[in-house]
């Protein structure tokens, strides 16, 4: 993971909080590798959730980040695929003060040239939404950039959970209405952005928890970008459930980009 982080941590970061769960002596290594190899003025914070109580991580983690104006997060997740995700400090920095990215960091090695997967809301009619899928193609770019990694593109074609369970509607039948006209969506999405010229494109049908993390395994990325938007209440609660949903399914590294 600390490798990752070196990797990952661009030029421009000034503040960066460090979740760690096993690892307490990266509270003395971080820093002074941040500092010597990528970025001698990057203000670094440890947290080492071996040293907190169970009942206090929340509102700690809450309390670091509103001290600071962090540029990225990393959140270490042990083993990676192996152990069940505690998702109580995850919940706690999405609803937290910040709107800096969240990096959420496995055990696993990044091998050969790295493969990133976009995740965009191809369907959204909302300002705010349309807003986050800019900063996940952003954000898509300029990780790109940093790692040399390839960029695929994926849009989901959204079936309700009932209908696939009483085979009202099958994924392949919405793919052959719906599916090149949801690329083409897609690709204009992306050409007004202008921010990526080397990328493929995906579409699936179906639910988003279900086909982000499948598409994640067959394409063998590395790291998926998934954007949150962070509502409050009940909307929020439900956006929340589904990112925790995608999530758990996950096996590799994901980068939630907030609104």
């Amino acid at each position: 993971m600390l490798i990752k982080a070196l990797r990952f941590a661009p030029q421009s970061i000034t503040c960066l909080l460090f979740v760690s769960g096993k690892e307490p002596s990266l509270a003395e290594k971080l820093p002074n590798l941040i500092k010597s190899e990528v970025n001698d003025v990057c203000k670094t914070t440890i947290l080492v959730e071996a040293f907190v109580k169970e009942s206090e991580k929340e509102d700690l983690l809450i309390k670091v980040l509103s001290s600071d104006k962090f540029d990225t997060t990393f959140i270490h997740r042990p083993q990676l695929g192996r152990e069940k995700l505690d998702f109580s400090l995850i919940k706690a920095a999405l609803k937290g003060p910040i709107k800096s990215s969240i990096f959420l960091c496995g055990d696993n090695r990044w091998r050969g040239q790295l493969k990133l997967l976009g995740t965009v809301d191809i369907f959204t009619r909302t300002a705010a939404q349309k807003e986050l899928n800019n900063k996940v193609l952003n954000t898509a770019a300029q990780v790109a950039i940093q790692l040399d990694a390839e960029v695929k593109l994926l849009g989901v074609i959204p079936i309700p959970r009932i209908k696939q369970e009483f085979d009202i509607t099958e994924p392949d039948e919405v793919m052959v209405k719906k599916g090149a006209v949801s690329k083409a969506k897609l690709e204009k999405l992306v050409q007004e952005s202008g921010t990526l010229s080397d990328y493929s494109l995906k579409i699936a049908a179906g639910s988003a928890y279900s086909e982000i993390p499948s598409v994640a395994s067959k394409s063998k990325s590395n790291i998926v970008i998934i954007g949150n938007v962070g509502r409050k209440g009940i909307k929020g609660l439900l956006i929340g459930n589904t990112a925790e949903k995608i999530l758990t399914r996950l096996t590799v590294d994901a980068l939630i980009v907030r609104q």
